[in-house]
């Protein structure tokens, strides 16, 4: 009911016991058109709980002192171009990024559900057609904005320090070695 309800196709779930028993199952189409049933095992795009996992790799990259959290932005980004009227005192830093007090807005639903986007779209195709998406609207570290847009920034600040895509990065360095070898970063398909 409430797939139908949220006018959703499917999805798929854990549980987990108080005993530590996982239990994993599915509901609906893996293929709506086509009619395809979804089942626990098919892999399906985790949204935003992918953010903890890219936290993880900042975190790997500031122990590894590649970074500090309190870095602004501009640092490792010198030309993107932030509007924020309080950079002098108050610049937007990595932490605010992670932690959703950059005072930037969050991704139109435009970003999130294109069906243009491919594998190599650049990030910066998020604002290059639109600036003001990079209008900084609260002083940063002021208050909590849920901000989609603060990931991508974080993702382009990855291949900055890496010279290699963000999605490469988080595989190699964070999925990989904690034995995720069924879940990736690499873009898919919107379908």
């Amino acid at each position: 009911n409430l797939l139908a309800e949220q006018s959703l196709s499917g999805a798929v779930w854990a549980t987990v016991s108080d005993r530590g028993e996982v239990v994993i199952d599915a509901h609906g189409y893996k293929n709506y058109k086509t009619r395809e049933l979804l089942s626990p095992t098919d892999k399906v795009h985790v949204g935003s709980v992918s953010k903890t996992i890219m936290v993880a790799g900042f975190l790997r990259m500031a122990t590894l002192e590649l970074l500090d959290l309190d870095d602004p932005v501009k640092k490792h980004l010198s030309g993107l171009p932030i509007e924020n009227q309080w950079d002098n005192a108050n610049p937007v830093t990595i932490r605010h990024l992670i932690d959703h007090t950059s005072g930037l807005t969050n991704a139109r639903l435009w970003h999130v559900f294109s069906t243009t986007a491919t594998p190599d779209t650049p990030l910066e195709a998020v604002y290059v057609n639109n600036p003001n998406m990079l209008k900084v609207w609260a002083k940063p570290g002021s208050i909590y904005s849920y901000s989609n847009l603060g990931y991508t920034i974080l993702g382009m600040v990855i291949e900055k320090l890496t010279n290699d895509r963000y999605e490469n990065y988080l595989d190699e360095n964070i999925l990989g070695p904690l034995g995720m070898t069924n879940s990736t970063f690499k873009f898919i398909s919107q379908v």
